[in-house]
């Protein structure tokens, strides 16, 4: 997982002043969509997003200040299309063109 992140960190860079679209965020031992999450089943998630979205990328949520700046937890592992966009609006437009609904897809704009 580290490795990963790692290595999409200056594709992660790029999109500090755009848009892009938060597709997944989980940890290790978050119970969710029926199962128990952990760094192999996150990493596979990753894996299938990033062969449907080639510019996919991986992100640890504490390395960008957008998801904590509200004061909830962000020790998750979050996994963006790295698709860029110039407004939150035409996000959420990708996000319906490509079958998310707003709670599976959210427009982000990272913060360091």
């Amino acid at each position: 997982m580290q490795r990963q992140v790692e290595a999409d960190k200056a594709k992660a860079a790029g999109l500090l002043n755009v848009y892009t679209t938060q597709l997944s965020s989980k940890k290790p031992g978050l119970q969710a969509a029926g199962r128990t999450w952990t760094y192999e089943t996150i990493l596979g998630q990753y894996r299938e997003l990033k062969a449907k979205y080639p510019n996919a990328l991986l992100v640890w949520g504490p390395d960008y200040t957008n998801y904590s700046r509200s004061g909830h937890p962000s020790d998750y592992y979050v996994m963006l299309s790295g698709e860029t966009f110039a407004t939150a609006q035409a996000a959420k437009g990708w996000c319906t063109a490509n079958g998310y609904g707003s709670e599976d897809c959210l427009p982000v704009h990272l913060a360091q």
